[in-house]
């Protein structure tokens, strides 16, 4: 099923065999699958279908990424990176409101687990209380709406008179928040086939011509941010 639907897709729809098998992908998942049993059938049928999955993202991971956060996925020791702390997402469309927390760093290797909560719009009068419970039992550091419905009135009013608005965060202007998890896990997986995270080790040949430069200039002096995340979009072209 998994694969049947997701080739239906624009543009995997028009690729043939050998071009599926050289793509990498990722994948966002709803966080109710995170740690269920299914979450390992998706990622088996995404791996056969595909050429590699990179990673299984969750909607705050995709949202902060696209909105150009450094969630520290590696462990930059020279950087001292610990991401923006608690990062949660208000995602609404026309049946639910869910919100979503994970803590950073959000390393690739342990990854960390998501809390969520739902509430059907049916129940829309009561967003804001159930929101406030949410803040008051999670304690974010920042928030960020997702989804269809972000600009919707009822949604931003909610948003506005409930205790999350002192942590809410605006995206970019340039990436609708109905795209924003979709391009953040793009983002993601570009990210993640560029910088190698799965080389684990290296030829001692490549060990010794760092060994042999450094001789030569000095150990490098790695650049440190000031305030983490102290990033910007870095793959404008997606």
């Amino acid at each position: 099923m998994v694969r049947d639907e997701t080739l239906t897709l624009p543009p995997f729809n028009d690729m043939n065999s050998r071009r599926l098998s050289k793509l990498n992908i990722a994948i966002s998942l709803p966080p109710w699958l995170t740690d269920s049993p299914i979450t390992c059938h998706i990622a088996s049928a995404t791996s056969r279908t595909f050429g590699r999955l990179i990673s299984l993202e969750n909607l705050p991971s995709s949202a902060y990424t696209a909105a150009g956060y450094e969630l520290c996925r590696i462990s930059y020791e020279a950087f001292g990176c610990d991401g923006p702390g608690r990062i949660m997402t208000l995602e609404c469309d026309d049946y639910a409101c869910v919100a979503s927390i994970t803590q950073t760093p959000l390393m690739r290797w342990f990854p960390n687990p998501i809390t969520y909560s739902a509430c059907a719009i049916s129940r829309i009068q009561n967003l804001s209380a159930w929101i406030d419970s949410f803040v008051e039992s999670q304690r974010p550091d920042h928030l960020m709406l997702v989804g269809g419905r972000t600009n919707d009135a009822l949604v931003s009013d909610a948003v506005a008179k409930s205790h999350a608005a002192s942590y809410l965060i605006h995206s970019s202007p340039s990436i609708p928040p109905k795209n924003m998890v979709a391009f953040g896990t793009a983002m993601a997986a570009k990210v993640a086939v560029e910088s190698q995270i799965d080389d684990c080790t290296e030829p001692s040949r490549c060990l010794d011509i760092r060994r042999s430069a450094d001789a030569i200039a000095g150990t490098p002096e790695m650049f440190r941010p000031d305030v983490w995340p102290a990033v910007h979009p870095a793959h404008i072209e997606l």
